[in-house]
């Protein structure tokens, strides 16, 4: 497995686990929205790679 699919699982992992602490908060108050969840779960992976590649970038020069 190279690198970026390593990197991808790791995001992807981190994701799951952030999806379930907002998923127990929200059933906590009573209002889970699923759509929400996946867009943030969306949001939280392209972000994470976007910053790990720029990060890659800039310490690799």
């Amino acid at each position: 497995m190279n690198q970026t699919a390593e990197r991808l699982q790791y995001h992807i992992k981190g994701s799951f686990i952030v999806l379930l602490v907002l998923a127990a908060f929200q059933y906590w108050q009573g209002n889970l929205d699923i759509g929400f969840l996946v867009v943030v779960a969306a949001g939280y992976v392209v972000l994470r790679m976007a910053f790990d590649i720029i990060q890659e970038r800039y310490t690799s020069a």
